[in-house]
């Protein structure tokens, strides 16, 4: 079972309109999607190892734009929504720590695959971050994360692909065990 998964994963990242998709779901992750670009572009490079940098390019592109659009739905959407969320003291609070940390806070967030950059690409809308300091965060954090999965996989993408091929049950039973323990932190708090 585990390996059909792993092979229909490799079918789709070969397919016509992945890279399409990629960029679909690049776009959309920095704004609703709750899956990352991640989960298209390393199989997209395991398969097609000559197309890593055009690859990590369009997601750092797409991601960045979906970023943009994140941001004017936070901006544009304040009065109506970030009101009723956050009471206006505590959202004051936010907003000093926000602008006076806001570069930092998007490239972290960009970059780091744990943090989702969906929120903080509304939030920078929200608390009305310069909107020159957001795009230059997004694309300089989305870039080198893009950029160093692309590196990382050009050089040692047989190694990776073969390491996953050889142990992929280990490695099914690890990332299962990973999402039963965010799943349980979320309930935790």
């Amino acid at each position: 079972m585990i390996k059909n998964l792993y092979d229909w994963i490799l079918r789709m990242a070969e397919h016509r309109l992945s890279a399409p998709i990629l960029c679909l779901i690049a776009f959309s992750e920095s704004i609703f999607f709750p899956i990352p670009p991640d989960v298209m572009l390393i199989p997209m490079i395991l398969v097609k190892r000559s197309m890593a940098w055009i690859y990590a390019g369009l997601t750092t592109i797409f991601s960045s734009l979906g970023g943009l659009i994140g941001y004017f739905v936070g901006y544009f959407f304040y009065e109506k929504i970030g009101v009723l969320i956050v009471p206006e003291n505590t959202l004051n609070q936010y907003q000093i720590h926000f602008n006076q940390y806001g570069l930092l806070i998007i490239l972290a967030s960009g970059f780091l695959p744990i943090i989702p950059f969906k929120l903080f690409t509304i939030a920078s809308g929200f608390f009305d971050l310069s909107l020159g300091i957001f795009i230059i965060g997004s694309i300089i954090s989305r870039g080198l994360r893009y950029y160093l999965i692309a590196g990382l996989l050009w050089k040692f993408g047989k190694r990776v692909r073969n390491f996953i091929e050889t142990n992929l049950n280990l490695l099914f039973f690890i990332f299962a065990l990973i999402l039963i323990f965010l799943y349980l932190l979320y309930r935790m708090f």
